[in-house]
């Protein structure tokens, strides 16, 4: 590391420390049990003070690849086997969350080292894997929002596997119920606030503009953005208990009833329980009948969901969707229209998906397909041709229509061009140039041969690229 800094003096050195890294690497993992493997990466992590002191720069682009390369490589390639003895299946969702030791080690030296924050495979986890996010006990603080992070947590609980309560009629009642109650306190609260802030009709003309008009644009869209589920953070506490862990549940409680006062989010749980609640009615025995003969499916045709809404809680789901739609077409008919839309497309998605044609028409057969296709290539029609302009454009003169490419430009590199030597000989014109223009060509002429330059050394030497793109280098001509 001492002959790879900076200081060193070795030209080669740093790229013989990144190889010799990545060859033990390699090593390890295809010859020695992980643990062997463990053991090296704590001699790496040992010395990160040391190569960032020496071998390693921050700013620099080719350090910053080589350690990503190097930690990508040994995060990617093992995977965890379920089971005792190694002999169990693959999970592949193992390696990506922090419950593999070495995996996170090595994440959080390359977070530590390259300056990131660190959230690798969380969304994979919860939601690939099907894996739950635990959720902290809610603490009784005699507000009467108690009862709305309740019925909030219900629902999220009803959309990450609304199969499940189907099982258990008993539960999906007291869901139901929880959303309806969460569903008319929302409706409240945004009718009283589009009462005071009534929503923008997008027809109407819009007024000429002021000086204040790009200020208060700015201040409109500078709320930052909001996700539909967030994490709570006393989840990952490393102690389950005690001062601190109850500090941190209060504070995930207070953020989390903060949201209710956002029309954003009162608007997001408005449209998940609407969907939720289309989800419900359409897959009640009834309406499971009606979609099919609705979408032409065969007599011997099954619906997808096997499951059916309990027939006693249809009507709760059916008030709650068509409240939904009544209320906001009072201050948002736009919105109002959406939902009703989306309603109505899945309908038609079912149509589709069940007999291959929208309701109502014979099903779609291959000679209609590719009509379809000749249609469409006619009116944008595919370059096919080697050279895209004597397809598009023949009325190019000839000399566009030369032959150019790739294997001209690899015969053009073959033969080993001096950019040195050119760049001293157009320096060399600019020192004993005096007119203006002519001057300003040739310095334009250098800079092309400086990118040049610099695009076949990040070919050859991509590693100690970052000194040919030194400020200093670059304007050592002038």
């Amino acid at each position: 590391m001492a002959l790879a800094g900076d200081g060193g003096g070795c030209a080669g050195a740093k790229p013989a420390f990144y190889a010799v890294w990545q060859q033990a690497c390699d090593e390890l993992q295809r010859a020695a049990p992980p643990a062997v493997l463990g053991v090296f990466w704590a001699y790496v992590e040992a010395r990160a003070q040391r190569m960032r002191a020496t071998v390693f720069r921050p700013d620099s682009t080719p350090d910053r690849i080589a350690v990503l390369g190097l930690c990508n490589a040994v995060t990617d390639r093992p995977y965890v086997r379920r089971g005792g003895g190694g002999g169990g299946p693959l999970d592949s969702y193992a390696k990506d969350t922090f419950r593999d030791a070495l995996h996170a080690r090595v994440r959080v030296f390359a977070a530590s080292m390259l300056r990131f924050d660190d959230v690798t495979g969380l969304n994979k986890a919860f939601r690939a894997a099907r894996r739950v996010p635990r959720e902290p006990p809610l603490r009784a603080t005699g507000s009467a929002d108690d009862h709305l992070l309740e019925d909030a947590m219900r629902l999220r609980g009803l959309l990450r596997d609304p199969g499940a309560l189907l099982q258990d009629p008993r539960r999906l009642a007291e869901h139901a119920a929880a959303l309806a109650k969460l569903h008319a306190y929302l409706l409240g609260e945004e009718t009283k606030y589009r009462a005071i802030h009534p929503v923008r009709d997008g027809r109407a003309v819009p007024a000429a503009g002021h000086a204040a008009g790009p200020a208060a644009a700015a201040r409109q869209h500078a709320d930052p953005a909001f996700f539909p589920e967030h994490y709570w953070l006393s989840v990952f506490a490393a102690e389950q208990s005690g001062a601190r862990f109850d500090e941190l549940c209060a504070e995930d409680q207070r953020r989390a009833q903060a949201r209710f006062d956002s029309s954003k989010f009162r608007r997001l749980l408005l449209l998940q329980i609407y969907l939720a609640s289309c989800f419900f009615v359409e897959i009640a025995a009834g309406r499971k009948a009606h979609t099919l003969a609705r979408a032409g499916a065969p007599a011997a045709a099954r619906h997808p969901v096997e499951a059916a809404t309990p027939p006693e809680l249809v009507p709760r789901f059916a008030k709650l969707r068509r409240d939904t739609v009544r209320v906001v077409r009072a201050w948002d008919p736009a919105w109002a229209a959406t939902l009703e839309g989306l309603a109505r497309a899945e309908g038609l998605w079912w149509a589709w998906l069940l007999s291959g044609a929208p309701a109502g028409a014979a099903p779609v057969d291959g000679a209609a397909l590719r009509a379809t296709e000749q249609r469409l290539r006619a009116a944008a029609p595919e370059k096919t041709r080697r050279y895209f302009h004597t397809h598009a454009t023949p009325q190019l003169s000839r000399r566009m229509r030369e032959p150019t490419g790739l294997l001209l430009l690899r015969g053009a590199r073959r033969g080993g061009r001096d950019y040195a030597a050119e760049l001293a000989r157009v320096a060399a014109r600019i020192d004993a140039e005096h007119d203006a223009a002519a001057r300003a060509a040739l310095v334009e002429e250098r800079t092309v041969l400086l990118w040049q330059q610099t695009r076949a050394l990040r070919g050859a030497a991509w590693l100690s690229l970052d000194g040919h793109l030194e400020a200093a280098a670059l304007d050592a001509g002038d």
